[in-house]
């Protein structure tokens, strides 16, 4: 057979070739999956600064409000979610719903490339902490302390500033049931 001459005699260009443009298609790949991606210097907020810049390669913008206080905004990104700009805004991702507050957002899990979103200031993170909630179906206190202080080692904070209301199971372990209205205590 001539054809398998042909490619015997030319097996090592071949080889290269092939190698070739595997290489070119993982680069192409590995940038587009980078394009629009920003490091987590951009996403923290700059607190020396108190007007508005417009930065070519930053997605947030600072501003004191009427009362004094910092205000910043955020320009959402590719494969952002309220929970990774929670986490890098506060250090806890689970204070996403102080962002969806703030925001008033209709459905927190959509969010788009674009959105602009004001950030609360650290200190309304810590106050976001409500005074009371209401227990349903499937909670528990380790999810609660979860939830509101980013650690569920600390759901004995609940446990004890709701001492008349928390029962004790047989084992030990601490019993909330739905419709119960439990203190939640500063962090």
């Amino acid at each position: 057979m001539d054809l398998m001459k042909f490619f015997k005699e030319r097996q090592s260009a071949l080889a290269s070739g092939l190698a070739a443009i595997i290489i070119i298609v993982v680069g192409i790949f590995l940038f587009n999956a980078n394009t629009g991606k920003i490091t987590d210097k951009e996403k923290t907020p700059e607190t020396t600064s108190t007007k508005t810049e417009n930065k070519s390669n930053s997605n947030q913008e600072g501003n004191r409000d009427g009362k004094g206080k910092k205000t910043v905004t955020y320009h959402v990104n590719s494969g952002d979610s309220l929970s990774s700009i929670a986490k890098s805004f506060y250090g806890d991702g689970n204070k996403w719903t102080l962002l969806a507050k703030t925001n008033k957002l209709a459905n927190p899990s959509v969010i788009h490339v674009g959105n602009v979103l004001t950030i609360p200031s650290a200190s309304a993170a810590i106050a976001a902490v409500p005074q009371t909630y209401t227990v349903v179906r499937g909670d528990n206190l380790w999810d609660l302390a979860s939830r509101f202080y980013g650690s569920g080692y600390q759901w004995f904070k609940i446990r004890d500033a709701n001492k008349d209301k928390v029962g004790t199971l047989a084992n030990g372990r601490p019993l909330i049931t739905p419709g119960l209205a439990l203190k939640i205590p500063a962090n």
